[in-house]
């Protein structure tokens, strides 16, 4: 599925990129609180949400872990603003060019997102749905744990442990070095190809429930395994990929577009010291 994924810009002293927010009620209030006042001028509770609203859109993050950024970054364009109003810039050359540039992209964008659901149809997206279910059907996954540990002594230790009766989630929150020792040393499911060879190999050959006997040695350190469970990778919903199809679609309908749009074009090239190139 990775070919289905390809991918606030930074202004005075701070970018927040790719956040989403899970709005507390604290800040979901609809009264227009004032949260800032720079040199007498407040700022209102609804500036800051209509800052939030620009932000890219992903999972998880609270928006109070991020507040003290934002409220920053708002203060600093209050400050901005004024400093630019004490200047006339609006019919400034340089201005005005830029301007011209931006909405001739603008243009553009609106163009190219219209062209794109032109040519783009339900009937491709499923028929491109269709294929990927096909791709993975039969791909073969596991649910696994481990502990990681620096030395083969440490891990022998801790498969005598587990031989004597130890939960396996419970020692790899006490003794695994791994990221995941806070979640009982949980890799969830995944594909053989996901990790590293000498892993994958123990651990899609060991039956669910079981555990390595003797540590597996990788990069890393040395792991002990546990195969929680067997199964073939569940295909994802149309819902979860249609915003990546389509946007996969759209890039391959607009390559074809301008290809013939060239093939149909009188066009004269020439190199940088002017010479005919054709």
């Amino acid at each position: 599925m990775k070919k289905y994924f390809k991918g606030f810009v930074a202004v005075a002293s701070i970018a927040i990129v790719g956040v989403s927010l899970s709005l507390s009620p604290t800040f979901a209030k609809t009264d227009d609180l004032t949260l800032a006042i720079v040199n007498g001028k407040e700022i209102k509770h609804s500036q800051v949400m209509e800052i939030l609203k620009t932000l890219p859109v992903q999972q998880g993050v609270d928006l109070e872990r991020i507040y003290p950024q934002v409220i920053d970054h708002v203060i600093n364009e209050q400050l901005l603003q004024v400093e630019i109003g004490k200047i006339n810039l609006k019919n400034d050359p340089d201005v005005q060019k830029r301007m011209a540039m931006a909405k001739d992209q603008i243009i553009k964008a609106v163009y190219l997102e219209r062209k794109v659901k032109e040519l783009v149809t339900d009937k491709q997206v499923k028929k491109e749905y269709n294929k990927l279910k096909k791709e993975q059907s039969g791909i073969k996954e596991i649910k696994a744990r481990h502990i990681l540990v620096k030395t083969e002594d440490e891990a022998k230790a801790i498969i005598k442990q587990l031989d004597g009766g130890a939960d396996f989630a419970g020692l790899a929150k006490e003794k695994s070095t791994g990221p995941t020792g806070a979640r009982g040393g949980d890799l969830g499911y995944f594909t053989k190809e996901a990790m590293l060879p000498e892993f994958s190999k123990v651990a899609f050959a060991l039956k669910s429930g079981k555990y390595s006997k003797t540590p597996v040695q990788t990069q890393f350190g040395w792991h002990v395994v546990k195969t929680e469970d067997h199964r073939s990778k569940p295909a994802p919903k149309l819902t979860e990929v249609e915003g990546a199809i389509r946007g996969k679609l759209g890039q391959e309908a607009l390559e074809t577009y301008v290809k013939n749009l060239r093939k149909t074009a009188e066009i004269k090239r020439f190199s940088l010291d002017g010479k005919p190139l054709n």
